[in-house]
């Protein structure tokens, strides 16, 4: 176990795993005076994200996390090249090795059609206290079952004037880059914790054309990481998040873009019952029900500046986070998923 910060106190495990089928997002109400007003060209004339926008602060945020690391954490990833992949068909993100064992990081645009869409989804359901997003999750999960490109949130699902609301256009955005940023920050960890085995090698820089490779490999191929590497990353990633979120202006990152991707990727969980494949990057992670209290926990354990607390270990029967005193909080696993 780490260290406690000096003067720092454990608050009780009161996270616990959710039940089957029972919403992940968080209940906190948005604080609309807090957030900045969207970038010019961000936003598009019927309220939704712009693709090449999105695409652009994609890089913006892996940017803005790396800087945002421990120094001994930035040294081993720094020089390593982020790509956004032109694939509208697989939502994914990876850390991992080219043929030449050179390391990268990529993420599909599929990726950021479904970020930016849940975004809006989620930003207008607070404020017109719609179903937006699970109508949005089911017409995705239309689109995998159909194996067609990843189709941007239906514009009949956010009808009048609130579509344009700047509350609704300032929170979308936020929550976007929350997202962005939980699911960079995971895969960013499996390279600095040692997962992938190739950053920080002096090997050679990885180009756009070895990301498109591993895209294509990893669409053929069960991830070589193990779930509990998977619980680790999801456990620095948040950190990342939260400390990179801290040092923001315009509205802090909080672990609510998290929650709600992992919302999101719980509604896939048909798709594998069903003998369908829900991706690699859904079918190669634990359930949704199990990471949301495992990542709820890291950020209330968040410290400014402070590596994460809990350390997560993973057997055959769940996952246990030893808080240093008291029994262990345990999530178990593999948790039933409820029929839809």
């Amino acid at each position: 176990m780490l260290p406690l910060p000096i003067g720092g106190q454990l608050p009780l495990p009161t996270v616990v795993p959710p039940m089957p089928g029972q919403s992940l997002l968080s209940t906190r109400q948005p604080d609309y005076t807090s957030l900045a007003t969207p970038q010019m060209g961000a936003i598009d004339a019927s309220g939704a994200l712009v693709q090449g926008w999105a695409e652009n602060r994609t890089s913006e945020v892996h940017g803005e996390l790396v800087q945002s690391l421990f120094a001994d954490q930035r040294a081993r990833i720094d020089e390593i090249p982020f790509h956004v992949v032109n694939d509208r068909s697989e939502p994914n993100a990876a850390a991992g090795c080219s043929e030449s064992h050179a390391p990268m990081l990529m993420m599909t645009s599929a990726m950021v059609v479904v970020c930016a869409s849940s975004a809006e989804a989620r930003a207008y359901d607070e404020l017109a206290g719609t179903n937006t997003l699970e109508a949005y999750a089911n017409a995705l999960i239309e689109d995998l079952r159909a194996s067609r490109p990843v189709r941007p949130l239906d514009r009949s699902l956010v009808p009048g004037p609130m579509a344009n609301d700047p509350r609704k256009l300032a929170r979308e955005v936020q929550l976007f880059d929350e997202q962005v940023a939980f699911i960079l920050g995971h895969e960013l960890a499996h390279h600095y914790r040692g997962h992938t085995g190739c950053a920080a090698t002096g090997t050679t820089t990885s180009s756009a054309r070895d990301a498109e490779q591993l895209q294509r490999n990893l669409a053929n191929a069960a991830s070589p990481l193990e779930q509990p590497f998977e619980v680790e990353a999801d456990v620095w990633g948040i950190t990342n998040v939260l400390e990179r979120g801290r040092q923001r202006t315009g509205g802090a990152w909080t672990d609510e873009g998290a929650l709600l991707s992992l919302e999101v990727f719980r509604h896939f969980g048909p798709l594998a019952s069903g003998g369908l494949d829900p991706g690699v990057f859904l079918s190669t992670h634990p359930p949704s029900e199990l990471r949301a209290p495992v990542v709820s926990q890291a950020a209330l354990l968040y410290r400014p500046g402070q590596p994460p607390l809990p350390i997560p270990t993973l057997d055959g029967q769940g996952v246990s986070i030893d808080l240093g005193g008291g029994a262990p909080i345990r999530l178990p696993f593999p948790l039933p998923i409820a029929p839809r």
